[in-house]
């Protein structure tokens, strides 16, 4: 569980959280798309915070990808390492 939202069930142990998965969230997203555009319409100012909201959050989700994309690499790095290692630990007891 990430950091932040492990401490805010802290104070409240008889929370759960619940992660969505894409396919879950779907029916938000598109249920937003109307608020977001009544909002938006309003008034300039409501527009241009929405559209740096949403650039924003754009940037937040790559930024996570690119993480976990990092982290994936970073986990096939390390099993490469150990594959060697185990490699090289037993053609020294075989040799």
């Amino acid at each position: 569980m990430p950091m932040a939202l492990a401490a805010l069930s802290e104070p409240t142990p008889d929370y759960q959280i619940v992660t969505l998965t894409q396919e879950e969230r779907a029916p938000f997203k598109e249920a937003a798309k109307e608020v977001q555009a009544s909002f938006a319409s309003k008034s300039a100012s409501n527009k241009k915070l929405l559209d740096q909201m949403m650039a924003d959050l754009k940037e937040a989700e790559e930024k996570r990808n690119n993480q976990a994309i990092l982290t994936i690499k970073e986990q096939q790095n390390r099993w490469a390492v150990s594959v060697c290692d185990i490699y090289f630990a037993v053609q020294e007891n075989d040799g």
